[in-house]
């Protein structure tokens, strides 16, 4: 009987250590969880911003490649 309640006691005591262990790996990737959650939130403000940029280049470029096309359907009626 004395062996059985060791024996269980060990077993006890094993667990809890191995509960332990699981919340320090899940602590680590809880920390892991949020670092790449802020990871993720810095690429999508930059992907706004470099879209915004490529929406503002593009338009500009309409605009200069139709003064372009003008200038060129102009000087071409004069010759």
């Amino acid at each position: 009987m004395k062996l059985e309640k060791e024996n269980a006691v060990d077993r006890a005591e094993e667990a809890e250590q191995a509960a332990r262990e699981a919340n320090v790996r899940a602590e680590k990737a809880e920390d892991e969880i949020r670092s790449l959650q802020k990871m993720i939130q810095s690429l999508e403000n930059s992907l706004d911003r470099v879209q915004g940029d490529l929406q503002q280049a593009s338009t500009l470029l309409e605009e200069k490649d139709t003064a372009h096309g003008e200038f060129f359907h102009v000087v071409g009626d004069q010759e």
